[in-house]
């Protein structure tokens, strides 16, 4: 077992980072190695509620960078705090408690107040998401637009499909930790050079398919499988830009249509359920 930690650019399908470890290392320990490396200016970091405490939003602040964190209403004292509220958008201190001093002391950081915003999120479940962030200019980014910001994180989950099920990520060929390194990497490799050749395919479907009524993606599994053929070619050859050219006309000729707004019921996981794959190399 293993624990993969990524970190997914939504707009553009890049991965801008990503390590893996023991399955005994934390997201959140993961999280705090992987964040010195990645070099972006005006990001906004989207997380779910894992993250949610004031030590991650204090190392965020360190780093200066923006986020957004869900808050689980059911575990963080503050969230609950925050949710007698009648306030649905509003700047609020956060004070630590004991057990969250202790945590931010274990890794090293001060135990002082900080400033956070609350926005309240009313999904059609009629359910209520907490967000806390660094957002403070609510003229600037208003509560619908929070929402919609949160909404973005689903990118990140479809990112996770497309090296899990469709990549096959851990159908690992081999046992030994070098060998798992090297897979890994090599998965990640080529999820990047899937986004880059079909971010240039996809502004050719969104010329040419403008009048249609939906819009239009590359469909990824023929993407990859056309990118996988070439990919040795393709770092062994000068000629380079003939052959991108090639792979993005064959891309173009397999596209999906995009269906806005789809929403998917939680399903509860069985308790009972394997983590193994039985089916193992």
């Amino acid at each position: 077992m293993a624990q993969v930690l990524i970190c997914f650019d939504v707009l553009s399908n890049y991965v801008l980072a990503s390590k893996i470890d023991k399955i005994d290392v934390g997201e959140k320990s993961l999280l705090r190695m992987l964040l010195p490396e990645i070099k972006t200016a005006k990001a906004i970091f989207i997380l779910d509620r894992g993250f949610g405490n004031i030590s991650m939003c204090k190392m965020f602040e360190k780093h200066k960078h923006h986020y957004c964190i869900r808050l689980s209403t059911n575990i963080s004292s503050f969230a609950k705090i925050a949710m007698k509220s009648g306030d649905n958008d509003f700047l609020m201190l956060w004070v630590p408690s004991e057990g969250e001093r202790l945590n931010c002391i274990k890794h090293g950081q001060d135990t002082k107040v900080i400033q956070v915003r609350i926005s309240k999120v009313l999904l059609d479940t009629d359910e209520i998401e907490l967000l806390v962030s660094n957002l403070f200019d609510i003229a600037a980014i208003n509560k619908i637009e929070m929402k919609q910001l949160y909404f973005m994180r689903w990118g990140i989950e479809k990112g996770i499909k497309k090296l899990k099920p469709k990549m096959k990520l851990e159908h690992f060929g081999c046992k030994k930790m070098e060998g798992i390194y090297l897979e890994f990497y090599a998965h990640i490799f080529m999820l990047n050079m899937v986004a880059l050749v079909g971010k240039e395919a996809q502004q050719i479907i969104d010329e040419k398919l403008a009048h249609r009524k939906r819009k239009y993606k590359y469909n990824l599994q023929n993407a990859y499988r056309h990118v996988r053929d070439k990919i040795v070619i393709l770092i062994n050859n000068r000629n380079v830009y003939k052959i991108l050219n090639d792979l993005v006309k064959k891309i173009i000729q397999s596209i999906v249509a995009i269906v806005p707004d789809r929403a998917f019921t939680r399903e509860k996981k069985s308790s009972n359920k394997s983590r193994l794959f039985q089916c193992y190399k």
